[in-house]
């Protein structure tokens, strides 16, 4: 089966002033363990889809994370 592979931003787009992509998950219905805003980790688990990996990620860096990783 296909996975889904998301690289989620770490730092201010993970801010509850400013963007809280945290809380996106949550309204959408997904258990996010590992991604609490000011509690990242680099083990994010998305506990309801098995279908999904997702990793932490700086922004600008995201393109060279997934070719090297994936």
């Amino acid at each position: 089966m296909t996975k889904i592979i998301l690289g989620l931003p770490k730092g201010s787009l993970n801010n509850v002033n400013r963007g809280n992509t945290y809380q996106l998950f949550v309204d959408a219905g997904y258990e996010v363990r590992g991604y609490e805003p000011g509690n990242e980790s680099y083990e994010i688990d998305i506990l309801n889809d098995d279908d999904i990996i997702a990793f932490l990620t700086r922004p600008q860096s995201t393109p060279v994370e997934l070719s090297r990783v994936w």
